[in-house]
């Protein structure tokens, strides 16, 4: 049964496998566990249940010292967030999670007309620039990680996600996105559904896991997952 905690360490578990891949750092402060990710310079605090300054202090200097242009902090709905707040973190949109089964993926997946366009799993992406090139170089070897990309049929690209297989079986979906000017063709549901199919076939049992935006948990929902829950994202 998908579960808010599970969801949450599946993407706890996917930033750390981009802070390990990219040569990043993991590191604690009085109860809070850092990842710093440096092909975004990006310093990022997990799931804190009592976040105090005691804590965040050493944990932020550290993250400048290293490089950090960009603080994100997850937390449960639930935790306090007072002192982060004082330090002058402010609410991005929130997370909502998403589970359920690889079934129920297929099933949504067989509504509807299909994607016209290809869908292809794959370690690379010629358009990728930057920091998304850069962890492409190391992301997918033995990391049991997946890359589908869709395209048109003029072969442009219009879309892209990963999918990540977990100890225990689950599966994640993480950071799929679709071009504005090609959505509504059901490329999401192609690219989603090429992800569960691959990576669910290698162990079989667990549960599929998503985490969205606001504007983006409908998707999910049309496509087998419930909402489970909404956690808060905060940045600075």
């Amino acid at each position: 049964m998908s579960t808010v905690a599970g969801a949450q360490r599946a993407f706890a578990d996917w930033h750390r496998t981009l802070a390990a891949a990219t040569g990043g750092r993991e590191f604690s402060t009085h109860g809070c566990q850092w990842l710093y990710q440096p092909t975004r310079a990006r310093l990022v605090l997990l799931f804190p249940t009592r976040p105090e300054a005691s804590g965040l202090r050493p944990g932020l200097a550290e993250g400048t010292r290293l490089g950090a242009r960009e603080v994100h902090v997850f937390l449960n709905a639930a935790a306090r967030d007072e002192a982060l707040t004082e330090l002058g973190f402010r609410d991005a949109p929130p997370l909502f999670w998403h589970g359920g089964s690889a079934a129920d993926v297929a099933a949504a997946g067989r509504d509807g007309q299909p994607w016209e366009g290809s869908v292809e799993l794959s370690s690379t992406l010629p358009e990728a620039t930057g920091a998304d090139r850069e962890e492409l170089a190391v992301l997918q070897p033995g990391r049991r990680i997946e890359q589908a990309v869709a395209r048109g049929a003029d072969v442009t690209l219009a879309g892209r996600g990963f999918g990540q297989l977990h100890d225990g079986g689950d599966l994640s979906i993480q950071s799929l996105a679709v071009g504005r000017s090609w959505r509504r063709q059901r490329a999401g549901t192609a690219l989603l559904g090429a992800l569960v199919e691959r990576l669910d076939s290698e162990e079989g049992s667990g549960q599929v896991l998503a985490a969205s935006t606001p504007g983006a948990s409908a998707f999910f929902r049309t496509n087998g997952l419930e909402l489970l829950g909404k956690g808060r994202h905060l940045v600075q």
